[in-house]
């Protein structure tokens, strides 16, 4: 018996995709924190998404032309365009939450990592899903109990974390930067599904890798960057964290995302908004050294647990059947 096409026998690739976007997604800020030792930060970032965007662009492409000729063997007549089809509605959309979303969220988080630890970023950015419940209630969408009862213990998680003696490695700077990043992405998660729909996943996320290597590169011109571009001065670590970020924290990646949205039950999927800070603070402290005071671990804990509470009723809610 099949459900919503996700089949119902275990498949041991589902939990290869999801340990993919664990460990993968959760390295993701180690990285930006190596590579912004010697790389401009926002320039680096541009051109992490012009490599993966690429790549996922062509991958679509290439999927699209053997879908073609597959077609033209079987004498089936296959719409123009395909997947890549999008009309001047769907491209505008994909251009604006490209802008929004990859392009500044991932511009400020860049910027974080040059102020904060790795580890202090990744937990401010595990709010995300508290951002996102909080803008529904404001847009007056249905939200279960426990869910919004979760979104202020888990701010207040965020509070304790920065609270004097948390040791969290940041400066003020560094704070605003992460939060404003979270705030983005929460928002912009918000908009992509509800605006978002019925268009191709690796389609949406190569035009919006695009587009923010574009938006980048002008952030960077404006604040300076280029006047800071040595190659000459990259150290060997920070290139290799920059190939990282857009091979394996890249398309790899969202490849792998893709393909789950297609063959794993969004509950599953979900899961990856609380593992990847945690994985992301198991690797900062052992491969950077950063710490976390008692008060921060008490924090990251709050945090944490109250994303695994809102993605638990959060997908409850998703699995019951609609009413007419």
């Amino acid at each position: 018996m099949r459900r919503s096409g996700v089949p119902t026998t275990p498949d041991p690739r589902i939990w290869i995709g999801l340990w993919t976007i664990y460990l993968f997604w959760g390295s993701t800020y180690l990285a930006m924190r190596v590579m912004v030792r010697t790389i401009p930060p926002v320039l680096g970032a541009s051109a992490r998404f012009l490599i993966a965007g690429g790549v996922v662009l062509a991958v679509v492409a290439l999927r699209e032309r053997h879908a073609r000729r597959k077609a033209a063997a079987a004498r089936v007549e296959r719409p123009r365009g395909g997947t890549l089809a999008l009309d001047r509605q769907q491209l505008a959309l994909l251009v604006g939450t490209g802008i929004f979303v990859p392009g500044i969220g991932n511009s400020l988080n860049t910027l974080a990592v040059h102020h904060a630890t790795s580890v202090t970023v990744a937990l401010l950015n595990a709010a995300v899903p508290l951002w996102v419940i909080l803008l529904r209630r404001l847009m007056r969408d249905r939200v279960p109990l426990v869910t919004l009862l979760a979104v202020p213990i888990g701010f207040s998680g965020v509070a304790v974390l920065l609270l004097p003696g948390s040791h969290v490695g940041a400066d003020g700077v560094g704070i605003a930067f992460a939060l404003g990043a979270g705030l983005t992405w929460g928002i912009g998660s918000y908009a992509s599904s509800r605006l978002l729909r019925g268009i191709d996943a690796l389609v949406v996320i190569g035009v919006q890798m695009a587009v923010a290597s574009v938006v980048q590169v002008c952030l960077g011109a404006g604040l300076g960057e280029f006047s800071d571009l040595h190659p000459g001065t990259f150290s060997g670590e920070s290139i290799a964290a920059l190939v990282f970020l857009a091979t394996i924290g890249g398309f790899v990646s969202y490849t792998a995302y893709s393909w789950l949205l297609q063959h794993a039950p969004v509950s599953q999927i979900a899961t990856f908004a609380f593992v990847n800070p945690i994985v992301a603070v198991v690797l900062g402290r052992v491969i950077l050294g950063e710490k976390l005071g008692w008060t921060g671990l008490i924090g990251a804990a709050v945090i944490v647990g109250s994303v695994g509470v809102t993605v638990k009723a959060e997908s409850r809610l998703a699995a019951r059947p609609a009413t007419s």
